[in-house]
């Protein structure tokens, strides 16, 4: 079965480069670069990021290296990477990315809460049961309803109604609400498949599907 490993051998071969040429670009050791293309070893974000980098010129290639990588379990050792500037910028630069989409998400699901509370509906928030959650929790005239709230639409958002799914059943719902800030064309693929329990909505369509 073809592995991450493969992907990179096949791109140095088209980049006419070897693997150590590589780790001296992407500041890791020739025995990391070795582990990773002879699939032991999963690279670090900030090293698959800089191996995207050098290796990747079009979509096509950046796709199938993106996929392999995502597709990698948390079994694989990851390969220390070397201490140096580039390392550090693109490392600071992932984690501020990282932090400014969570800041968002933060601020949509407060978004969401005086939504909620402008609607004077009763609602419990960070609600579970065992080990299902979910963001918010509205009964309503008889009615159990689950909210999930998914700003970052184009963040693995086929997870999200997998999450939904699990969170109609498991919380024995009658419909759950994924609320999102806008509606894209990841989500008007993905309403077009979703059963009628599950429905995606943008924040100022809650009291309209609740009440």
């Amino acid at each position: 079965m073809e592995h991450l490993g493969d992907v990179i051998r096949k791109l140095l071969r088209r980049r006419d480069l070897h693997a150590n040429e590589l780790a001296q670009r992407i500041g890791i050791s020739k025995v990391a670069v070795c582990r990773i293309v002879t699939g032991k070893a999963k690279p670090r974000q900030v090293t698959f990021t800089r191996i995207y980098k050098e290796l990747v010129t079009t979509p096509d290639e950046g796709q199938l290296l993106v996929r392999f990588f995502s597709d990698m379990g948390g079994e694989l050792p990851e390969v220390p990477i070397l201490s140096n500037s580039d390392n550090a910028v693109i490392e600071q630069e992932r984690v501020e990315r990282f932090m400014e989409v969570r800041t968002q998400s933060i601020a949509f699901r407060s978004a969401v809460a005086k939504e909620l509370q402008r609607l004077n509906l009763t609602f419990r928030q960070d609600y579970y049961e065992g080990i299902t959650s979910t963001d918010f929790l509205v009964e309503y005239a008889g009615k159990r309803i689950a909210i999930e709230c998914k700003f970052n639409t184009a963040c693995d958002f086929p997870k999200t109604i997998t999450l939904a799914r699990l969170i109609f059943t498991r919380l024995h719902c009658d419909k759950v609400l994924v609320v999102v800030p806008f509606v894209d064309e990841i989500v008007a693929e993905t309403l077009s498949k979703c059963e009628p329990t599950i429905n995606i909505i943008i924040l100022q369509s809650i009291g309209a599907e609740i009440t």
